[in-house]
């Protein structure tokens, strides 16, 4: 495939690799690189990929006319170097900066202390109890770990490891470690917790986004995941022990979980989408078919969230409670 001359030029010039960072003017592309020494082997531009001059541990990356030089051996291409920038509802400057700077800063304070709020009236009412455990789900451990660790294989051969980030991610290490962990409080506390996030996969099943994984079983990987994910706790929840849950009339472990979750979006995960422009689980821009889509759409997803979230785990704990009964 045939190097862009101007590009080549611009990258065989030795005297500016210590002086990076730097940027490079080519017609139609512009290429900036971050601090260290690099080579480069080859290069994207709006999805083509030309060698470059003497070949070894570097790509450069481009997505909306920004090139970005990313060493594979760095952990930051390891993150997102995979991830293609061009592609607006996943990553990119114009997403980013979708909400408006100042109302993202006020719109981030203001949720966050909501959450501190919710945080501090839930926490000292929500008191797991002391009960004991039973055994009988080391298959379900070792099937949960398998794809698990497919999946996290998947994400460093296409080299989009950020996503690991997300919360069903975050929810699966979560079940792993709810079915290997000893009884304990903190046990029935994870278990209660983590009710109130299986609208992540239950949305993530009915509204699914399978485009990008085009590696082998990548996409079969992705169903087993998330059908694995409302699996498990319908497990525990027959195992009993310290799997239990609060009465379905109270709302405080609902409300903790709420507050925990909204803030890892407005902390971490909008951290890291800023620091990386990815936008991670849509934090930074909305989908375009979001109906809420515009300058307030977080806000929206805030309250909607607020909703959808105890409601799925009620319903999940009644229809599970159910089934348990009925085929006991």
């Amino acid at each position: 495939m045939r190097t862009h001359p101007d590009v080549l030029d611009a990258l065989d010039y030795p005297s500016r690799i210590p002086s990076l960072p730097w940027r490079v003017d080519v017609p139609g592309v512009e290429v900036g690189a971050p601090d260290g020494a690099l080579q480069w082997p080859h290069f994207h531009v709006d999805g083509n990929v030309f060698p470059t001059w003497n070949g070894a541990n570097c790509f450069i990356q481009c997505g909306n006319q920004v090139c970005v030089v990313l060493d594979q051996h760095n952990i930051m291409d390891w993150a997102i170097g995979g991830i293609d920038m061009s592609m607006g509802k996943y990553a990119g400057i114009d997403c980013i900066q979708y909400v408006d700077l100042t109302w993202r800063r006020v719109e981030t304070c203001l949720i966050l202390i909501a959450c501190l709020y919710l945080f501090l009236w839930s926490f000292p009412q929500a008191r797991p109890p002391s009960l004991r455990d039973r055994a009988g789900r080391r298959w379900l451990l070792a099937l949960l770990c398998l794809c698990w660790g497919m999946e996290i294989g998947f994400k460093c051969a296409s080299r989009t490891g950020i996503y690991l980030l997300n919360p069903c991610h975050i929810t699966t290490a979560i079940q792993i470690y709810l079915l290997s962990a000893p009884p304990s409080k903190t046990v029935t506390a994870l278990f209660r917790l983590h009710l109130n996030y299986l609208n992540g996969p239950l949305l993530a099943l009915i509204f699914y986004e399978t485009e990008t994984r085009v590696l082998p079983l990548e996409a079969a990987v992705y169903w087993l995941q998330h059908g694995l994910m409302l699996i498990v706790p319908s497990y525990l929840l027959r195992l009993g022990g310290v799997y239990t849950v609060e009465p379905v009339k109270t709302i405080q472990w609902n409300v903790l979980a709420y507050s925990l979750l909204v803030a890892y979006h407005f902390t971490v995960l909008q951290g890291v989408s800023l620091l990386t422009n990815v936008n991670m689980n849509h934090i930074m821009c909305p989908l375009e078919a979001d109906p809420f889509r515009g300058q307030l759409f977080r806000t929206a997803v805030f309250f909607h969230q607020g909703l959808l979230c105890p409601t799925v785990c009620k319903a999940y704990v009644l229809l599970a409670n159910y089934f348990l009964i009925k085929f006991n």
